[in-house]
């Protein structure tokens, strides 16, 4: 059995699959896992959210966040959301 997390990470996928010591093994996107349609669009927009969260360019990364209180809000709303799935 495969040993899945969602770990929102800035600029990388949100779903990682584990060795049997907790360690990341790889990026998963949910649509190579086999979720449901509502399960992945509801990561998608999780991870846009938590992208939009940061500046990233070739100057500079910088948290902006408690700029954007409603989205950090949103985040933990899909978050609850999707770790209640029965999937």
């Amino acid at each position: 059995m495969r040993k899945i997390c969602l770990h929102l990470e800035c600029g990388s996928y949100p779903i990682q699959e584990l060795d049997s010591n907790g360690y990341i093994i790889d990026d998963m996107s949910a649509e190579e896992l086999g979720f449901s349609d509502d399960f992945c669009e509801k990561i998608k927009i999780m991870q846009k959210l938590y992208n939009d969260l940061f500046i990233n360019n070739e100057k500079e990364f910088l948290y902006i966040g408690m700029k954007k209180p409603d989205d950090v809000s949103r985040i933990k709303e899909l978050y609850e959301e999707v770790a209640q799935l029965n999937i």
